[in-house]
């Protein structure tokens, strides 16, 4: 039933009696979906939809507990449940859905969170080889060979812009081995860097572009400038991120991209004002068993945590007067 709702609009069931079709259409409409009673011509015009696989971001990660109960209450599933999926890099909480549960969805949630979409079956996908098994790693590398036209498939961790039929079929062969990640491309995320500035632009003018879209006081603006490449935006999805390149460039900021790595963070404290309200934050994203009766700055977490756990960790710790941030470390789930 669920998946008849998120496919909507769909034919929910036929050749039902006009009675019967009338009290389940009444039944619906109690449980908030939208239907009707139709016949004939309107059920011709009636076309299963496209499906979509929804991912989502959270930009302001401080309202991650509320964003969990607000999408928690639309999939249906208990907070733990939520938050495991949105734990999983890329955070898709939906597949197989129609349009207008994505927009269902969209309408659903704040303005800090951040839902992108994309069918499936059209998309380019990123296989990545996770682990340390080398025997697999080969055993890829030559599937590649035969199923891909491509002809790049050198001694590399990373293939890019596999098509979908070519990436379930290196899903059905090799998920069990652990060796292989595969993720939509749609759902990638990128950092935009300034590298340098366009010397025929006014500086004045490109201070006035850092204010107005990155918010950032004229005071430091000499000091940053004189640091390049220096890193602009952390996270912007990959629909947006070349349109966001070029809207900088109009305005003389010469801009990169990065994509965002995959893997698990290690959590870096270098300054803490209070011990033990430190250490009691710490054990609700660390093992107790882990986290030490003396934060020793600089203070690096012993256990990986996602890039989700990683921004909320340090968003918490900033709000009690520590000084936090991440290394990226070459580990994966």
């Amino acid at each position: 039933m669920l998946k008849l709702i998120y496919n909507a609009p769909m034919i929910f069931a036929r050749n039902l009696k006009k009675d019967i079709a009338e009290k389940v259409v009444i039944l619906l409409t109690k449980i908030g979906v939208e239907a009707s009673v139709e016949q004939g011509e309107v059920l011709q015009k009636i076309e299963t939809p496209t499906t979509f696989d929804v991912c989502v971001y959270i930009k302001e990660i401080e309202d991650l507990p509320d964003t969990i109960g607000i999408l928690s209450n639309f999939l249906g599933t208990h907070e733990q449940k939520t938050l495991e999926l949105l734990n999983s890099y890329p955070c898709v909480i939906l597949g197989g859905v129609s349009e207008a549960t994505v927009t269902a969805l969209k309408n659903r949630v704040p303005e800090n969170v951040e839902i992108s979409f994309a069918n499936p079956s059209t998309s380019l996908y990123c296989l990545e080889l996770i682990n340390e098994d080398q025997m697999a790693h080969h055993q890829v590398r030559q599937y590649l060979k035969t199923i891909s036209r491509k002809e790049n498939h050198n001694i590399s961790n990373s293939y890019r812009d596999l098509s979908y039929k070519d990436s379930q079929a290196i899903w059905r062969q090799f998920q069990s081995t652990g060796a292989i990640r595969l993720t939509n491309q749609s759902f990638e995320r990128y950092e935009v860097i300034l590298e340098k500035l366009n010397e025929e632009t006014p500086v004045n003018s490109i201070k006035d572009t850092l204010h107005n879209t990155m918010h950032m006081p004229y005071e430091i603006m000499d000091e940053v400038l004189a640091s390049l490449p220096v890193q602009l935006e952390d996270s912007i999805n990959a629909s947006e991120v070349e349109n966001r390149i070029k809207m900088y460039e109009s305005k003389g900021l010469i801009c990169d991209k990065k994509k965002v790595s995959n893997g698990f963070r290690k959590l870096v404290i270098d300054e803490v004002e209070d011990q033990k309200e430190t250490i009691e934050l710490l054990s609700h994203f660390i093992p107790k068993e882990n986290v030490a009766s003396q934060i020793q700055i600089p203070w690096y977490a012993p256990v990986p945590l996602s890039d989700l756990m990683t921004r909320y960790a340090i968003a918490k710790l900033e709000s009690i007067g520590c000084d936090a941030s991440f290394e990226e470390i070459e580990q994966f789930v």
